[in-house]
C-alpha cells in the first residue's frame, strides 16, 4: 500500500506500537493504522481518530497474535528485523498463557 506523505500523522507511540511501529495516516475521513505492505498481509485499524484507530488495530494485532497461522503469514510478508520477529513470537506466547500480555501495552 502506497500512503502518500502528506497523508501520514506523526505522532509518538507507546507501548507495542513503539516496538513495531506501524504507519498512521489519515484515509479520507478516517485515521489509520498498518503494520505490513497492506491491510490484507498486515496488522491494519482505522477509527475515527488515532485513538480509536490504535485501539481497533490493537485489536486486530490479538486475533493475529493467537492465530500461530496468522501470525507466521504476517512475519512472512512483512519480514520484519530479527528483535521484531522474537517480540511477536514471546508476546504471542505470553498472550497464549493469559491476557496480560495485552493489557500491559495498552498505552499507545
Amino acid at each position: 500500500m502506497n500512503i502518500p506523505e502528506e497523508n501520514l500523522i506523526k505522532i509518538p507511540l507507546k507501548g507495542i506500537a513503539k516496538k513495531l511501529n506501524p504507519s498512521v495516516f489519515r484515509n479520507g475521513g478516517s485515521v489509520c493504522v498498518l503494520y505490513g505492505t497492506d491491510p490484507q498481509h498486515g496488522i491494519f485499524g482505522c477509527g475515527n481518530s488515532v485513538e480509536e484507530a490504535l485501539d481497533d488495530w490493537d485489536t486486530n494485532l490479538r486475533k493475529a497474535v493467537s492465530s500461530d497461522i496468522d501470525i507466521k503469514r504476517i512475519i512472512a510478508n512483512i519480514d520484519p528485523p530479527e528483535d521484531v520477529k522474537n517480540f511477536l513470537n514471546e508476546y504471542q506466547l505470553r498472550a497464549k498463557n493469559d491476557d496480560t500480555a495485552y493489557r500491559l501495552n495498552k498505552n499507545y
